[in-house]
């Protein structure tokens, strides 16, 4: 894989036997220039573009907090959960960590106690596991 451009050091546009594909990971976009090899062993997630790829966008906007973040629960969620997260399950929850941080950032008022009944009775396992 060659890298190709960095969105952040948690994302990088890289090229592959001819395909355009995102790649995440911890600073997988770190310190490299167009053409480098990409360190394989860094890839958490990979996401092949195509023309219309809303993925593409999507992932440009994030943070690498954000990216990092949704890595670590990702991790932690499929093997308590027996699950694995689809690409579209991946970006859901990093849009909603993006936004849960962006609006702790900008001060909104949050109240947890609002949703936490119909979390904690709904989803009592994802619950839970949101504790820890």
């Amino acid at each position: 894989m060659k890298f190709l451009k960095a969105f952040n050091n948690s994302a990088a546009l890289v090229e592959d036997d001819g395909t355009e594909k995102i790649v995440l990971g911890k600073g997988i976009g770190f310190g490299l220039k167009k053409g480098q090899d990409v360190d394989q062993s860094k890839i958490e997630r990979c996401f092949v573009t195509t023309e219309q790829s809303d993925e593409v966008e999507q992932v440009k906007e994030f943070t690498a907090q954000t990216i990092d973040v949704t890595n670590q629960i990702v991790k932690l969620v499929e093997p308590l959960l027996q699950a694995k997260f689809s690409d579209y399950q991946y970006l859901a929850l990093a849009d909603h960590i993006d936004f849960a941080v962006t609006r702790i950032n900008d001060h909104i008022d949050i109240d947890p106690a609002n949703n936490d009944w119909e979390v904690k009775n709904l989803f009592p396992k994802e619950y839970a596991i949101s504790k820890k």
